[in-house]
């Protein structure tokens, strides 16, 4: 994303959509554990999102999320703290 910004100045397309997240070897390794997702994007935001899938998936923490800020969130009852 952050690459994609430096070369754009912009987060999304012209027709307002996300660049698709590239297939890289930490992608691949975890995705029998998390569906990891551009949850929300606009010209200067975006929000990633790492859901769990099979065994991963845990109440506590529950799906995963960073934004280009840096700002973390877990939509679990234990919270970001515990989380990350």
């Amino acid at each position: 994303m952050e690459r994609y910004y430096t070369t754009n100045l912009k987060y999304v397309d012209a027709s307002n959509n996300s660049p698709a997240l590239p297939n890289m070897q930490c992608r691949t390794d975890l995705s029998n554990f998390y569906n990891i997702r551009v949850a929300a994007a606009d010209a200067k935001s975006y929000r990633l999102e790492a859901a769990p899938e099979g065994g991963q998936q845990d109440p506590k923490c529950g799906t995963l999320s960073v934004t280009q800020t840096g700002v973390k969130g877990a939509t679990g009852s234990a919270g970001v703290a515990q989380c990350w």
